[in-house]
């Protein structure tokens, strides 16, 4: 009954993520047919391009400021084989992968033993955020996508490792050298194991083993794996000129709470239409709203579910998730929207948790399941709607930056890459 149920609770999250990445499709990817090129857009294709005469062209790159990512670059070799100069080619095969990432998050709330409502919000919530537009605005952005891809695989697996399949090991090994050859923000994936081993595991002797004969060689592993792959970049001068200093570390723990909660749930000021609205007490106003249902909420007896309602370890293991793989984006220098593809892997853990607070609302078991469904129903659809959109307007700020910026547009410069023979 329980593996029947878990099929049910499989398709039925395909068939709503399915529907909802329709609709993403269907509003975003008309934008991506006037992409404007960045600098590392021309800069990686240059380097695709050399792999039809070079071979290993991607483990060698020759502007070593842009890391070594060969797994990325023979991923976009082989989409420049088939879409050529189909520019919105290249951002079906991106947001295709970011849906598959959505379907991970959810499967690894349900392998961390999450209930299913809150898993199906967790990859509703993943896949519309506007938290890290960064990643599906850029062409680029492919590398954290295909990383977090592999890093999803290699965290399910190390899941069901520890719950007693350890021929599952060296799985683990391939999925993450494959997420660290897409790009480098998989080399915390260690950390993430240790984590979990050490929350997931009750078993002092088990836990013992599991850390110095597999997390332990984990570390050696992705540190050797790390070095080979970009150690030309780890000697260059980039390599230090990319790290923060620690005095921004608080600063930037600030701004990224302020990068994951506030796209989500308030709208951009470039979407309103008139200029009083861009005040940010008016921007607010959905917060309140929403805080206001909450509490109303909490006093119609919706209080008594969140009381009975057994705690959950599991946040513990997500809170940790958020803070390892933040590491990546509080250790270098840029901050801001420049940094916002670093937030495509905090979001998995804060996804899960905004899933399991939203989900008791969906529950039958107190006295306001009228009210709450309707809550969350619309809480959901304004969350969806409003990311949505708030991506789209990405698309046209980012073009428009490029028309007034004309000598950082280098659209004409690979379009002539297109066009350019093979040697």
């Amino acid at each position: 009954m329980d593996k029947k149920n878990t099929l049910k609770h499989f398709f039925f999250s395909i068939f709503i993520l399915s529907f909802s990445f329709s609709i993403f499709l269907i509003l975003l990817l008309p934008q991506t047919s006037n992409y404007s090129f960045h600098r590392d857009d021309f800069v990686f294709f240059e380097l695709a391009q050399k792999v039809f005469y070079e071979p290993f062209a991607g483990f060698y790159p020759e502007n070593i400021e842009f890391r070594c990512h060969p797994l990325f670059i023979y991923f976009l070799f082989l989409e420049h084989c088939v879409w050529k100069g189909k520019i919105v080619g290249y951002f079906l095969v991106n947001f295709l992968l970011h849906f598959f990432n959505a379907i991970l998050v959810v499967q690894l709330a349900r392998v961390l033993r999450v209930d299913f409502p809150a898993s199906l919000i967790a990859g509703l919530v993943f896949l519309c955020s506007a938290s890290f537009y960064g990643v599906v605005t850029k062409l680029t952005g492919l590398a954290t996508i295909l990383c977090l891809f592999f890093f999803l695989l290699a965290t399910i697996t190390w899941v069901k490792l520890l719950r007693g399949d350890l021929k599952l090991y060296f799985t683990v090994v391939l999925f993450q050298i494959a997420a660290l050859s897409a790009f480098e923000m998989a080399i915390v994936f260690p950390l993430v194991a240790f984590c979990l081993t050490i929350f997931l595991v009750t078993d002092p002797e088990k836990r013992k083993l599991i850390l110095l004969w597999f997390v332990i060689p984990l570390f050696l592993f992705v540190g050797i794996a790390f070095f080979l792959i970009s150690k030309h970049f780890f000697f260059s001068t980039g390599f230090y000129a990319k790290i923060s200093s620690p005095f921004g570390f608080i600063p930037k723990l600030f701004s990224l709470l302020r990068m994951l909660i506030f796209p989500l749930l308030t709208w951009d000021k470039g979407l309103l239409p008139f200029g009083f609205f861009d005040l940010k007490i008016v921007r607010l106003f959905p917060i309140v709203f929403f805080i206001v249902l909450f509490i109303f909420f909490l006093q119609k007896k919706g209080w008594r579910f969140f009381v009975e309602e057994p705690t959950q370890p599991v946040v513990f293991v997500l809170l940790a998730w958020i803070g390892i793989t933040v590491l990546p984006y509080v250790a270098q220098s840029l901050t801001f929207e420049h940094a916002t593809r670093c937030l495509y892997f905090p979001m998995v853990g804060f996804s899960i948790i905004f899933g399991i607070a939203i989900a008791p609302f969906f529950k039958k078991n107190h006295g306001c399941i009228i009210g709450s469904y309707l809550f969350s129903l619309f809480f959901l659809f304004y969350l969806f709607t409003l990311n949505i959109f708030s991506t789209s307007y990405h698309y046209k700020r980012y073009k428009k930056y490029f028309t007034e910026h004309a000598r950082e547009d280098y659209t004409s410069q690979v379009h002539a890459l297109f066009n350019e023979p093979r040697k």
